[in-house]
């Protein structure tokens, strides 16, 4: 194998790819790929709505996860009740409703993200920040009082089944499937099982047809 003294200069006789010329045009390329905006992890909503004083005590209060009550995420992600009373894929409005029919105060966030579950990130965003002292418009009489985070933890996963807003979303889904595997029955299959013996038959005689009368002609 023969030795180069000076590797540098090997290197710069050799043709570089990503040459001044190349970069250009591959800024170019570049540029005429339109992303769509990215979302802004401030926005926050309220609820209540009229009570915008909950955006300024948000910083203390409880905040929840979709993926703490996902029963697909293992507990290394981050769920943080029991498989056993756990729900599948669950979403922050989800989460949001039955705080809303509990008349518990709280902020939904829906753009932001959950460190430890990277997937959560592209499909199901968003967190929502409960109220720990439930300081607010809502009075004591008409809201359910918990004592901990577990505790609101297994009540929300309890009640996220019976959520009118989760019926509607799981019936679309399932239609969705159902319409999509009609589909892809209906399309016809074109392959070498599609031909039959009869099709052949009939070929056959039509090709005989075609050489007799050729000769007549002759």
């Amino acid at each position: 194998m023969k030795k180069v003294k000076d590797p540098s200069a090997a290197l710069k006789s050799l043709a570089n790819p990503f040459s001044s010329g190349a970069v250009d045009m591959f800024a170019q390329g570049l540029d005429e790929i339109k992303l769509p905006p990215k979302p802004d992890p401030s926005v926050s909503y309220p609820w209540p709505s009229f009570d915008y004083k909950v955006l300024q005590d948000c910083d203390r209060f409880f905040t929840v996860y979709p993926t703490y009550l996902d029963s697909l995420k293992t507990v290394k992600l981050g769920r943080r009740i029991s498989k056993e009373i756990a729900v599948e894929k669950p979403t922050v409005m989800e989460i949001s409703e039955v705080l809303q029919s509990l008349r518990l105060r709280h902020v939904i966030e829906p753009h932001k993200g959950y460190s430890r579950d990277v997937e959560s990130r592209w499909y199901n965003l968003g967190r929502v920040l409960v109220d720990k002292k439930q300081k607010g418009v809502i009075p004591i009489d008409e809201r359910v009082v918990f004592r901990n985070k577990m505790e609101l933890l297994k009540e929300i996963a309890k009640r996220i089944p019976t959520c009118p807003s989760r019926r509607r979303r799981l019936e679309e889904e399932k239609k969705a499937r159902l319409n999509a595997s009609t589909n892809s029955t209906n399309q016809p299959i074109i392959d070498g099982s599609s031909i039959t013996t009869s099709s052949i038959a009939t070929s056959m005689q039509s090709n005989k047809k075609k050489k007799g009368g050729k000769k007549g002609r002759q």
